[in-house]
């Protein structure tokens, strides 16, 4: 009786074994040629317009990160642009100095006076460019991104953190643009530069800015008198 009972106990395994080979009504038994297809990877993108927690000169998938720009952040995408030509086809990501870092700050200004409605140099602002890691370039990342960053003072450059875009924050009377100062002086050395109120007694003003091509810092610090010249042209 024993033996019988184990037969019908294999029976029914082989049977159910059986029934789970068989294929659905309505299927062709194929399982994978009814799947839609796989879309193929896309490379990462940082976006533009959108609000960041952190300063990166270089952005990684892994650690990107935005936030709304109604909260406190402390830099705003504010253009992707593609290096393009030789700079593109080569093998390494360009460097600091580079000309394919120059074209791309000359592209990233330009947007930032659209962006701000204004120059960008005559405010508490600070442009930085981020490019992707070098992993992502060797895999064919080619982008660039131009982020603004509200500064302390026309002495500290260091990026502080705001609330809201600065999209237009140079239209009209801006907070942001430089005017008048009071030197503040230790012995015969420049400490820092006190904003005031034009209206108030003052002893320098901001009247703008111009640029120096293909000249170092170390030659720039230099050529005082140059600068003097050049200055004097915007006064």
């Amino acid at each position: 009786m024993r033996r019988w009972h184990g037969a019908l106990a294999l029976a029914g395994t082989v049977v159910l074994l059986l029934t789970g080979c068989v294929p659905p009504h309505g299927s062709d038994g194929d399982l994978t040629d009814d799947w839609p297809a796989l879309r193929p990877p896309r490379a990462f993108v940082p976006a533009a317009g959108a609000c960041l927690p952190r300063i990166s000169v270089v952005v990684q998938a892994s650690t990107y990160d935005t936030v709304d720009c109604a909260r406190s952040h402390l830099a705003e995408a504010i253009h992707v642009g593609t290096f393009t030509g030789a700079s593109a086809e080569a093998d390494t990501r360009p460097e600091p100095g580079s000309p394919a870092l120059r074209t791309a700050r000359a592209e990233c200004d330009q947007r930032a006076r659209q962006v701000l409605g204004g120059d960008w140099r005559s405010a508490r602002l600070t442009l930085n460019i981020a490019v992707p890691s070098s992993a992502a370039w060797r895999v064919g990342a080619r982008w660039f991104r131009c982020d603004l960053s509200e500064t302390d003072s026309i002495d500290n450059t260091r990026p502080v953190n705001r609330v809201g875009s600065l999209r237009g924050a140079l239209l009209g009377d801006s907070p942001l643009a430089h005017r008048c100062f009071d030197p503040k002086l230790i012995g015969g050395n420049l400490n820092y530069m006190a904003p005031v109120l034009c209206t108030e007694p003052h002893r320098a003003e901001f009247v703008g800015v111009y640029e120096e091509r293909d000249m170092t810092w170390a030659e720039f610090s230099r050529a005082n008198a140059q600068v003097h010249r050049r200055c004097m042209t915007l006064v």
